[in-house]
């Protein structure tokens, strides 16, 4: 069994993706592409209510195997009956089989998504720490609406609008604030990471009980590469680890927008100090 078992999570376009490039980098870590395991297994609020596990699940596990170059096997008799824990250690082994195969003591699953379903991670997994990244509300209405309108086919089909940014953000950060007190999640900020690296990634390494390793704030461009999937082509780290000062914010909304948004954004850092 992995020692350690890591999730990261947080509002889609908050830097998620430059964290685990970070932290994939890592000689102890083995990282993967994003699973939405539990979004397929529990795809709606009856679902998520009653643990009712979706037949959508088998069928991830079998995309996510091919994703990950995984010689396992699934047959849709193995998961006939099959509880929501019987999923979920299924998946999780599986994690595990692969991270101790390259010899890793450390796995990390990175699925924004997973933030919806944190009280089943907690439930059903033992040994688990979740890491969650928040971001400036600015920043990330921003990037989500512009990879929504670039990118509809990737986002269900629908561009969001400028509200559906801001109350996806809201409630994501609602989520991660909720858990702030949990000593099994650590919460970090995208801008804290930005500005100073070195010691954000410390203390993370510090909570995920490792030691820390200068070379991850050295690899981890190269090693996005092998986390992003082909058809995610709306990612991209980049070569180096810099806050842009809300530059797509300003360059994509007009004045009359951007006064929408800091209104609305600022009712809601009033009343949670965010």
């Amino acid at each position: 069994m992995i020692p350690t078992r890591v999730f990261l999570v947080g509002c889609p376009r908050s830097g998620t993706t430059l964290l685990q490039s970070i932290l994939a980098s890592h000689p102890s870590i083995l990282s993967f592409p994003e699973s939405h395991f539990f979004s397929c297994l529990l795809p709606n609020k009856i679902s998520k209510f009653f643990n009712k596990p979706s037949t959508l699940g088998a069928k991830r596990l079998k995309e996510f195997l091919e994703e990950i170059g995984s010689t396992k096997e699934v047959s849709d008799i193995t998961f006939q009956n099959y509880s929501t824990k019987n999923y979920v250690d299924f998946f999780v082994s599986l994690l595990d089989e692969v991270a101790l195969n390259s010899k890793k003591s450390v796995w990390i699953e990175k699925t924004p998504r997973h933030l919806q379903y944190l009280n089943q991670v907690d439930r059903f997994i033992s040994n688990v720490k979740v890491i969650h990244i928040l971001r400036n509300g600015k920043d990330v209405v921003a990037s989500m609406y512009e990879a929504t309108h670039n990118y509809p086919d990737k986002w269900g089909g629908c561009a969001r609008s400028i509200d559906e940014c801001i109350v996806r953000w809201k409630k994501d950060i609602k989520r991660s604030l909720r858990c702030s007190s949990k000593p099994n999640h650590y919460l970090i900020r995208y801008e804290d990471l930005v500005a100073s690296p070195e010691q954000v990634v410390e203390k993370i390494c510090h909570f995920v009980e490792i030691d820390y390793c200068y070379e991850m704030l050295n690899a981890f461009s190269e090693r996005s590469s092998k986390l992003i999937l082909v058809s995610e082509d709306w990612k991209d780290v980049g070569a180096s680890i810099v806050n842009k000062g809300h530059a797509k914010y300003h360059k994509i909304f007009s004045s009359v927008e951007k006064a929408y948004i800091d209104k609305k954004l600022q009712r809601f850092l009033k009343e949670y100090s965010f």
